[in-house]
């Protein structure tokens, strides 16, 4: 075999590196999920270093996991950053941690939970009655609604 022929082989049966390129498109899709998870990765590394200096249980990522109730391998992606993770799963690392990893704003209103349904249930207007003129057959006769009782009354 030639030289040439030999360069034109491996040029067709070589693979293109392109994982890089999938890899960058993933992250900007995913870049906002992504950012969290690293953020709660790099806070759940901290607690168990800490942990381990002070001798306190859990330690290691795989104690986490045997407290938690997940596999080790699960707490390494997670660590990692790379996880997208469930509302449950959160809680358990917070319980196993003993720490808050998402903290949800509390609702600052005044309004309590009656007077919101009673604003949603309660009618839109504030008149007691409202009237109308209709014209059937030639009759003219006046409707009045009570928005109050929901129910129509005829005055002829």
């Amino acid at each position: 075999m030639s030289i040439e022929r030999i360069k034109k082989k491996l040029k067709e049966n070589s693979k293109k590196d392109i994982t890089w390129i999938e890899k960058a498109k993933y992250r900007a899709e995913n870049e906002a999920w992504l950012d969290v998870s690293f953020a709660i990765a790099t806070k759940i590394l901290l607690v168990l270093r800490s942990n381990k200096e002070n001798n306190i249980a859990p330690k290691t990522q795989k104690e986490l996991a045997e407290v938690m109730g997940v596999t080790p391998q699960y707490v390494n992606k997670v660590v990692k950053g790379k996880e997208n993770l469930q509302l449950e799963n959160i809680v358990k690392f917070e319980k196993a941690l003993g720490i808050k990893l998402i903290e949800v704003p509390q609702q600052t209103s005044t309004l309590n939970i009656e007077q919101f349904f009673e604003s949603i249930i309660a009618p839109k207007t504030t008149k007691k009655s409202e009237s109308f003129t209709l014209v059937d057959d030639g009759l003219e006769e006046t409707q009045t609604y009570n928005p109050n009782n929901n129910y129509n009354l005829r005055v002829a």
